[in-house]
């Protein structure tokens, strides 16, 4: 049976699978995976990008401004913005953590297997096709590189988000998103949470983003009370619906 985390399942949008999620900015659909009868994301992403919109500084900026980022993780560990090259070890770590184990150890392998090539799928074109102002995944790893620890961080536009943080007074045309926070079995309790989310809103911040939020399921406590000890609230909770057949949650914002 692979390890899993209590408190970072958050990420997920729905119980099938946490990187189903859509990335939506200025209208236009980034970093989708192919629904049920939908466009496959590769598509969708060479429309929605086009050359020479973002220009080769920004990708620059990110990367050398997260290499001065000082975080509170003591060596041999360290936290850094992912490459592309480490998709698929990303793409393990996060499977290893949000895959729902089945009883019968055959159909659980072969659930697994699937499950992963969704997630390096869906990682593969996130690294490769959202430019580094829309789209980041920071790592920790340890004095081998060896990755035990994945977060991701994406400025979107959702309309249900924004009409979520207008009601609470911020009105504004993008935010940041956290989601996909995972952190193996064996290395939990070092503190690998905290450092994540840190490191995400510092991205945040890069980026200009005044608000930053996440999601968390309702029925999973400790998570909840380790966003609102790290500064996190309730702006909205997932109306019945919009969670018929899904876990609700709610959204959360830093203060």
């Amino acid at each position: 049976m692979h390890g899993r985390t209590s408190h970072c399942r958050h990420g997920a949008p729905n119980q099938l699978s946490p990187f189903r999620e859509r990335v939506f900015v200025g209208g236009k659909l980034l970093g989708a995976r192919r629904d049920h009868g939908g466009e496959l994301r590769r598509g969708v992403l060479a429309r929605a990008i086009e050359p020479g919109q973002v220009a080769p500084a920004t990708r620059l900026d990110l990367r050398s401004t997260l290499d001065k980022y000082e975080s509170e993780l003591k060596p041999p560990w360290t936290i850094r913005l992912a490459t592309r090259r480490e998709a698929k070890d990303i793409a393990d770590v996060m499977a290893k953590v949000f895959h729902k184990p089945q009883q019968l150890k055959m159909m659980n392998d072969a659930s697994f297997t699937i499950f992963k090539a969704e997630v390096l799928n869906s990682m593969i074109s996130k690294l490769f096709h959202i430019p580094e102002d829309r789209f980041a995944c920071m790592v920790i790893c340890d004095g081998n590189g060896e990755l035990c620890a994945a977060v991701e961080v994406s400025r979107q536009d959702q309309a249900t988000v924004l009409q979520s943080l207008a009601r609470m007074g911020f009105v504004v045309p993008t935010y940041a998103y956290i989601s996909g926070m995972a952190v193996l079995d064996d290395c939990r309790r070092q503190g690998f949470g905290t450092a994540l989310l840190s490191a995400a809103e510092y991205v945040a911040d890069v980026w200009g983003e005044s608000q930053t939020v996440l999601h968390v399921y309702v029925d999973n406590p400790s998570a909840i009370e380790f966003y609102e000890k790290n500064g996190y609230s309730e702006i909205h909770k997932d109306d019945w619906f919009h969670v018929l057949g899904r876990r609700k949650r709610l959204l959360m914002r830093r203060e």
